[in-house]
């Protein structure tokens, strides 16, 4: 099988390659749209590894180039994380969606996967003497000569000799092979967003010429009245100060005109951090997925050598790159989900729902890294009360909170969670028998970066207490604790009940 990777970080691509080569696989490197549509068209690729951001274009493009051509399996592989891109990506045909840096193990069970799932699809061929159609492939022949067929003819084709719906009339995903247009599924997926967007630009303009409108009306209403009043004889020149109506109008206008200028600087401001945020990870992220790949690579080789004193040094050696690459990977996320949530390029978006699955998630994720270190998290609450949040960061806020409690337990402490209702709040209750956090620290942990002198050993970064501040602020929340040094700390979570 012949695997084509798309990726403009040329060690970042070798890399793939060495990682995922097997005798069954060969693999073709493209760093361009255009190298990668020209070696298409020379080797015609079985599967594609495709990153989005390309020197010369978007890997979307691409996709839809290829759809327009083959129905073979696509992973997209980028630094792009933000859930519109994974939709996006799906929506145009990708089967998988990764974003780096990634753990190999993954990446190679996920290309097995796209592997059987292509093998087990029943090819869409028609063979009849003279004649072969591989619709899937878009390979039509004969008489061995290639023929050449728009789309249109493609379809008609597929029509007349394989009796089946042509893929242009199915929706959403790919259900068969054929020919796939994902342009009109692309048109579709931001016009919702767009068509706010202009609604409110259409009703901003009406609700300013309806003001100046009324301006204009009411000063015809008014020179009119002093045409009647003369005509009447009753016209006054004190009764009308003309001067006023005109010194209104000037403010009016002048206000409309900084209040315009003003909402275009805010925009405008808005998307260049919205781009810096996301240059800065972009950026960021392919190199660190290069030290991972790498880093895991180099372990395979050394575990794969005899055992020697110089095998254990170089392991732990390794071990420390490793370390230290995670802390750094987890400082980039931290800072740019920091960044999307102080710039509003993200939204906090909460709703009514149960507060005991928002629990049960974050223990879940939280079991593994407790039962590693010994600890027990105990959660006491079974009621169905509801609280006003949004699951995705919320989660992210508890689970800072819980991941504090369990790095901070002994081995073989216990972290409880409980839950009181007040009259506005649900307040999720975290305790633990830790080392518990000094006074004079109490208002200082919830800012960036700031790590108490007893933890400055300890893995993190001092940002997830921020991020849980901001994210329960956003949602109209809070979040306070009580400590005492070496007798552990209790964190609680307010968070708005909203309608009942």
């Amino acid at each position: 099988m012949l695997i084509q990777i798309i990726e403009d970080d040329r060690a970042l691509s070798e890399g793939i390659a060495l990682a995922l080569k097997e005798p069954s696989l060969d693999f073709v490197q493209s760093m361009t749209v255009q190298a990668a549509k020209e070696a298409f068209e020379k080797c015609m690729p079985e599967l594609l590894i495709l990153d989005v951001n390309l020197p010369d274009g978007s890997g979307y493009e691409y996709l839809r180039w290829v759809r327009e051509r083959a129905q073979i399996p696509v992973l997209i592989l980028t630094a792009n994380d933000m859930e519109m891109d994974e939709v996006m990506g799906l929506t145009l045909g990708a089967d998988d969606y990764m974003t780096k840096p990634f753990s190999l193990a993954v990446l190679r069970a996920r290309i097995k996967a796209l592997i059987r799932r292509g093998n087990n699809v029943t090819p869409d061929v028609f063979e009849d003497g003279e004649f072969y159609f591989d619709f899937g492939r878009l390979l039509f022949t004969r008489s061995g000569q290639e023929i050449s067929l728009s789309v249109n003819e493609q379809r008609l084709l597929r029509l007349l000799v394989c009796d089946g719906e042509p893929a242009e009339e199915q929706t959403g995903r790919q259900k068969g092979s054929g020919v796939l247009h994902p342009y009109r599924v692309r048109t579709g997926v931001y016009v919702e967003e767009k068509v706010t967007y202009r609604a409110a630009e259409e009703s901003g303009n009406k609700s300013r010429e309806g003001m100046r409108d009324m301006f204009g009306r009411k000063t015809l209403d008014r020179i009119e009245q002093m045409v009647d009043d003369a005509i009447a004889g009753d016209f006054r020149e004190s009764d009308y100060d003309e001067t006023q109506l005109s010194r209104v109008e000037s403010k009016w206008k002048h206000y409309l005109g900084l209040s315009a200028l003003t909402r275009e600087n805010m925009e405008r401001e808005k998307e260049n951090v919205k781009g810096l945020v996301s240059d800065i990870s972009h950026q960021t992220k392919t190199p660190m997925a290069n030290i991972r790949l790498y880093a895991e690579l180099l372990r395979e080789n050394l575990e794969s050598e005899e055992d020697s004193a110089g095998k254990q040094q170089n392991l732990r050696l390794l071990d420390e790159i490793s370390r230290q690459s995670e802390k750094l990977e987890f400082l980039i996320q931290s800072l740019t989900k920091m960044s999307r949530l102080e710039s509003n390029i993200v939204e906090v978006k909460p709703h009514r729902q149960k507060v005991s699955e928002l629990i049960s998630a974050v223990v879940r994720d939280a079991a593994p890294k407790a039962v590693q270190k010994g600890v027990e998290i105990v959660n006491i609450y079974d009621g169905d009360g509801c609280a006003d949040y949004d699951m995705k960061w919320t989660k992210e806020a508890l689970g800072n909170v819980v991941d504090n409690a369990v790095k901070y337990s002994r081995p073989g402490g216990r972290v409880q969670i409980s839950v009181k209702e007040y009259g506005w709040y649900t307040a999720i209750s975290v305790k633990d028998h830790g080392i518990g956090v000094r006074e004079e620290d109490t208002a200082k942990i919830f800012g960036r970066f700031y790590r108490a002198g007893e933890v400055q050993q300890e893995e993190g970064v001092g940002i997830g207490l921020y991020l849980t501040r901001e994210i329960l602020r956003k949602e109209n929340g809070y979040i306070k604790v009580k400590s005492k040094p070496g007798e552990g700390a209790e964190f609680v979570l307010f968070l708005r009940k909203g309608n009942e």
